[in-house]
């Protein structure tokens, strides 16, 4: 194991550096005197327990034990101060640490803390193995539900029949729920596996009493369901139960089961005809082409049809608006443009559907009257947008679409061919610049408070970010400058 003493007086880290080292003598034992050494070090290997004075220079324990509980979940921390007050033992608890002991130390309770620390190790490595085997599970079914990836070997393999049900929005915190149920991710949806081996009336109050105990967790909750004959069909069970999901787009039912929204009657929500003059709208009348997309909407509202309906109209109202973009460019230009792709998936109500197609319409009527700018001025203009933003949340995704109107990978290729580097190296390389300069002339300023001011609200992130391009952590770096004035 390795050890970690986190203790800015000097004689007394030794000190119990030499104690732990009499009652583990194999184990390496690693010094820091303060809590950013101490988080450093972590970052360079991580350490099995950690004792931990609370009150150190540049991060004090507490916020030490509060990064480490995140990142180092494993870790077993013991707090080590000399103030025997109960308030700081709740915080110390609060941020994870395991135990608690009041300085000096005597060698019995210093004993019993690292017995105790060892034995805790020890548990939570063999629940991780649990944990790792489990989770190996969840992956190979999820890749079979919504994939239709691999197979489930023969011991793992229920028998008998299974519903797949989809909840969205997913729950933040599920209730008991039965122990052969299995509840996967499932994107947007949460899924829920109900294995039936009965028929008849038990099996349908199963999956009833499943419903309603799901409907219960949140009042805007929607669920759909398609049941299969065996889990070798499990795939299909969730196409069919994402399909009728779609049903929420629609109306304002609780349950939709597939076999029912499967049957609804098809009718198509835009002629051939109204196709062709949305296409020669969107060139000179765009109120004309929005009206168009309203019409698709009003007709969804006004009775019941089949999500295959508004499928197709989306489907091609998108492709005309694409195709109007991009005979907006030159031939050169095309490629720049962003293409749209509308997926019924990602919406929550018709309200967004319409929301996204009138954008769109906007969108292929402004690129008519002012075409994409060249690639050196996009690049530049990202360029001018890091330096002005650098300290706040940057999105290269949102700046491509919303900002430059351009397709995400192209500008991405085009800014890692004039550069050199990817936008988010060249991001990440600023940012530590900034960091290397603060770090220069704000000698008194934290470290923490220079990452925060750099984009870096995540202290150790900055930290393993710093030392990966200049190969010493922040303190170090300044400790050097500080030796070479």
């Amino acid at each position: 194991m390795r050890i970690l003493i986190a203790e800015d007086e000097y004689y007394a880290r030794k000190a119990l550096k030499q104690k732990l080292a009499g009652l583990l003598p194999q184990d390496e034992i690693v010094e820091c005197e303060n809590g950013l050494v101490a988080l450093e070090g972590m970052e360079e290997e991580a350490c099995d327990i950690l004792f931990l004075d609370i009150r150190m220079p540049e991060m004090n324990g507490l916020d030490v034990a509060a990064q480490v509980s995140r990142l180092y979940p494993e870790s077993y921390m013991i707090i080590l101060t000399g103030y025997g007050d109960f308030e700081y033992a709740r915080s110390a608890i609060r941020h994870g640490v395991r135990d608690y002991l009041l300085k000096p130390v005597s060698p019995g309770d210093l004993e019993s803390a690292v017995n105790r620390a060892v034995s805790g190790i020890q548990d939570m490595r063999r629940k991780r193995e649990e944990r790792l085997e489990k989770d190996r599970k969840k992956r190979l079914l999820s890749g079979i539900l919504t994939e239709g990836k691999g197979k489930l070997p023969p011991e793992d393999m229920p028998e008998g029949r299974v519903m797949c049900f989809l909840v969205r929005p997913v729950p933040g915190q599920l209730p008991a729920l039965p122990e052969d149920v299995c509840v996967l991710e499932a994107g947007r949806n949460l899924a829920v596996l109900l294995p039936i081996e009965d028929t008849g009336d038990k099996a349908e109050t199963r999956a009833d009493n499943l419903v309603q105990t799901l409907l219960k967790v949140r009042g805007d909750t929607r669920i759909s369901c398609s049941a299969v004959l065996s889990w070798d069909h499990l795939h299909e069970a969730y196409v069919q139960a994402q399909f009728a999901l779609l049903m929420r787009l629609l109306d304002q039912r609780k349950l939709y089961r597939y076999e029912e929204i499967q049957a609804l009657p098809y009718r198509s929500l835009l002629s051939q005809s109204e196709e062709e003059r949305f296409a020669g709208m969107l060139k000179d009348n765009g109120k004309a082409a929005m009206d168009t997309v309203e019409g698709v909407i009003r007709s969804c509202r006004r009775e019941t049809v089949s999500p295959y309906a508004l499928q197709d109209a989306v489907m091609r109202l998108c492709a005309r608006i694409n195709h109007c973009m991009l005979t907006a460019c030159s031939a050169r230009a095309q490629e720049e443009v962003l293409n749209l792709d509308l997926d019924l998936e990602d919406m929550e109500s018709l309200a967004d559907v319409q929301e996204r197609l009138e954008d769109a319409v906007r969108l292929a009527i402004a690129l008519q009257k002012r075409p994409p700018g060249s690639s050196d001025e996009a690049v530049q203009f990202l360029k001018s947008y890091v330096a002005e933003h650098y300290d706040q949340n940057i999105s290269f995704h949102e700046l491509a679409e919303n900002q430059l109107y351009m397709n995400v990978s192209y500008i991405s290729r085009v800014f890692r061919q004039k550069e050199g580097i990817s936008f988010r190296d060249y991001l990440t390389r600023y940012r530590l610049e900034k960091a290397r300069t603060m770090l220069d002339d704000f000698p008194s300023q934290s470290i923490i408070s220079i990452g925060s001011n750099c984009g870096y609200s995540d202290a150790s992130q900055f930290i393993a970010l710093f030392r990966r391009a200049y190969g010493v952590t922040p303190s170090q770096y300044r400790r050097e400058k500080e030796k070479q004035s």
